[in-house]
């Protein structure tokens, strides 16, 4: 985080009210020997045309500097005060605490307004215990002039825009005087409450339909026990996924030797869509993988390595390899539907049982023989086929509710925009 990286300078006089913010590619210094001079590369974002009057960060709120810490200052005994890095607003859950006795304001309590400054930047309503908060995080304290979350929105929109003009450029930061000299647009405080209520409106609407995303998952049981109940007396056990698999094996242990286009090559990133690109290996090799593991339509695959604990049933007709970090399991069709495995492994009970199984270390391993050994509800196949449609009608719902989100995120960048927009 304190690496160099190239400053933004305000642009203070624009007809049109551009957001102050000058951005050069380590490229385009180099054309002119790295002059560091500001005019020479000023670049400036404009967003939108605005109607209200513009106004500077400096006139609407004061930004205080969080403080630097030495190595021994951190500590890790949780009665002290905990210390906010850039880190605890994103993804890092791992926090330090400090005994200093500081100024009041180089604290944070729920419901400030924080921004963040270096690498990773933009604008949070801190929503956590007393805090301090780092060198690399300012408190924004706003003026009677301008409603808190509204500051937040429009922070986040020049945020935006910074962004997207740092295409190239390793790390980002903000020095204070220049975010200071931000301009944004200032409508009469009676239309910035009418704006903050419109976001938080469509914000419940996006809270609730998450809610619904990240908390759903199929839960065999319980469609058992509701399928159950309308049937006659029908005997079903709990049974080991050996017992109803022809196959269950894993992909190639040995990286290939990728190539431009050629046979799809799979990985658990392929199964879980959380990275889009693709690899591929020549016809030669997919022969030679796939006499040990040929994956076909209508088996499922089930990551074992790194990320476990996700299954995929496949549904397509082309040909692909696997590596080892996917295993391969290849039903009984005559006892066991593909789709109601892929529901199982991805309920709570078929997670709770890979993770119970699991070896951990520097990666998150799932043996073959764990796998083996995962036990699952087994009814005969037409009630399976019944509980699929049921799951299959709810997974749509759940469907329509991210979409629903997807919606509703427009409609919050709308009312932004046409703030900036007049």
């Amino acid at each position: 985080m304190d690496g160099k990286a190239p400053s933004f300078a305000p642009e203070t006089d624009s007809p049109q009210g551009a957001v102050p913010a000058l951005l050069v590619s380590i490229s385009k210094l180099a054309e002119t020997e790295y002059n560091l001079s500001a005019d020479r590369y000023r670049e400036v974002i404009r967003v939108g045309k605005q109607t209200y009057p513009l106004v500077k960060l400096e006139e609407v709120a004061t930004l205080y500097n969080g403080r630097a810490y030495k190595q021994e200052e951190l500590l890790e005994d949780e009665s002290k005060t905990p210390v906010l890095r850039v880190g605890n607003l994103f993804t890092n859950n791992s926090w330090y605490y400090s005994d200093l006795q500081l100024d009041e304001n180089k604290y944070c309590s729920a419901g400030d307004l924080l921004y963040a400054w270096s690498a990773s930047f933009g604008p949070f309503i801190w929503d956590g215990p007393k805090s301090i908060y780092h060198y690399h995080i300012w408190k924004v304290e706003h003026s009677d002039k301008i409603e808190k979350k509204f500051l937040y929105h429009m922070l986040q929109k020049a945020t935006e825009a910074i962004k997207g003009e740092s295409h190239g450029i390793a790390m980002l930061h903000m020095t204070k005087a220049n975010m200071e000299k931000i301009q944004i647009p200032l409508p009469p405080l009676e239309t910035q409450h009418q704006l903050v209520d419109e976001i938080a409106a469509h914000q419940r609407v996006i809270d609730g339909a998450r809610q619904v995303v990240e908390n759903w998952s199929p839960d065999i049981e319980l469609e058992l026990e509701n399928v159950l109940k309308n049937a006659e007396e029908i005997i079903w056990k709990r049974v080991p996924l050996a017992e109803v698999c022809e196959q269950i094996t894993d992909g190639t242990h040995v990286t290939p030797k990728y190539t431009e286009s050629g046979v799809p090559f799979l990985r658990v990133t392929d199964i879980t869509e959380s990275n889009d690109s693709k690899k591929y290996i020549s016809i030669e090799e997919h022969g030679q993988l796939i006499k040990r593991c040929k994956p076909v339509k209508g088996d499922v695959l089930y990551s074992k390595n790194g990320t476990i604990g996700v299954a995929k049933l496949i549904d397509w007709d082309w040909e692909f390899s696997i590596f080892v970090s996917l295993a391969m399991l290849k039903p009984k069709r005559d006892i066991l539907d593909g789709k109601y495995l892929e529901f199982f492994l991805n309920s709570d009970d078929g997670y709770a049982q890979a993770t119970a199984h699991s070896k951990s270390g520097t990666v998150t391993n799932l043996h073959l023989v764990e796998i083996k050994q995962m036990e699952i509800p087994l009814p005969p196949l037409e009630i399976q086929r019944e509980i699929v449609a049921r799951i299959e009608t709810e997974r749509a719902i759940v469907h329509g509710n991210r979409e629903l989100i997807r919606l509703y995120e427009e409609k919050v960048k709308k009312v932004i925009e046409r703030v900036w927009e007049g």
